[in-house]
């Protein structure tokens, strides 16, 4: 049986699958299947795997940034999730860097 991380990794992975096929040759860069990137890598950084969700949030990241801009509510948390999965990794500076970006946007965008 799995356990609950792996359970929501496996339906995360789904759902952007399942987004892409729908969408066609746009369907990584809907707003839809970018969001659900940025829960698995959230769900991948609760499991453990820091590693995994820097990879698919830096992907997501990267696309959402060049679509939607830093002051998206999903590139904040994306910049966010992907500050702490490299903080998890030792990689400090690169995870400061992202933290600022990611408050500098929130305070930008929030207020």
């Amino acid at each position: 049986r799995l356990n609950r991380h792996q359970e929501a990794e496996e339906i995360w992975r789904h759902t952007v699958e399942r987004l892409v096929r729908q969408r066609g040759s746009r369907g990584f860069e809907h707003i839809d299947t970018l969001s659900c990137l940025e829960e698995l890598g959230a769900v991948l950084l609760t499991a453990g795997d820091a590693a995994g969700a820097t990879s698919v949030l830096s992907r997501a990241r990267a696309t959402l940034l060049r679509l939607y801009g830093e002051e998206h509510p999903t590139t904040i948390a994306a910049t966010n999730n992907l500050a702490l999965a490299c903080k998890l990794q030792g990689k400090l500076d690169e995870a400061h860097h992202l933290y600022k970006a990611a408050l500098r946007s929130s305070q930008q965008s929030f207020g």
